[in-house]
This record gives C-alpha cells, sequence and structure tokens, in this order.
C-alpha cells in the first residue's frame, strides 16, 4: 500500500512549471499541510509551514486518520468532510491518476499530486480544482 510522508524534493522538469507547492514539512503529516494549504491560500511563501499555517481557523477533520497517509486513510478523510480529493503520480516523466473521487456534489474538489521515489512518497501539491 503506497503511503505519503515527509517532502521530497521536486524533479527539476516539474519545479520548472512553478505550478506546483512542494510543502517543507519534516514530519510524516504532509496531507494534512497540504489540505491546509489549500483550503487556506497565500500569495507569498506558500510552501511554508509557518505559525499562520499551524494555527489556521479552517482544518479539516482529521480523526481516525493515520499519518502517514494512504490512499484509503483519503476515503475516511473524504467522508469525514465535505471535500473530494483526487490522486495523481509522478513518475518517469508522467503524471497519472492515483485516486479520483467517488464523492459527488462536495463543497470543495481538491487535487494532490503523489511524488513517487522507490518505496517512498510525498504529497508535493495538494490545490483547489
Amino acid at each position: 500500500m503506497q503511503t505519503v510522508t515527509k517532502q521530497l524534493l521536486l524533479p527539476k522538469k516539474l519545479a520548472a512549471k512553478k505550478a506546483i507547492i512542494n510543502l517543507k514539512n519534516e514530519d510524516d503529516q504532509c496531507f494534512k499541510w497540504a489540505v491546509t494549504r489549500a483550503l487556506n491560500d497565500v500569495d507569498k511563501n506558500a510552501e511554508r509551514i509557518d505559525k499562520t499555517l499551524r494555527q489556521q481557523p479552517e482544518k479539516p477533520k482529521l480523526d481516525g486518520i493515520e499519518f502517514s497517509v494512504s490512499l484509503i486513510g483519503i476515503d475516511k478523510f473524504e467522508k469525514s468532510n465535505d471535500l473530494s480529493v483526487n490522486v495523481f503520480g509522478y513518475e518517469k516523466r508522467y503524471v497519472y491518476p492515483l485516486k479520483i473521487s467517488s464523492k459527488q456534489n462536495s463543497m470543495k474538489e481538491l487535487s494532490t499530486c503523489s511524488l513517487f521515489q522507490t518505496t517512498k512518497s510525498s504529497i508535493i501539491a495538494l490545490s483547489r480544482v
């Protein structure tokens, strides 16, 4: 089962696009930070997990979610929140779907990209669609 863990460096090709927020976390809660950032946009330094991000009032419910988050954990998250989450992988220059939400009519739809390197993976971006 694939899980998401701490920050990995973006491949140069993805980093050059300037379209992905690669959150700078040192823990295994990258999914939490990605969701929180997607729900609380900022104009500058979106990759930073600062005091303001840690204190965001619009925090999603994460009860019962085990970190590192698996794709099954993301299903649990969707059920606990009025959100739908689509997960995409990137490997060897290709973007591909890992999980397309079956949840319809949610309050917000989020898309995330997971970067996989052998047995490690990381949520590197989560944005509103």
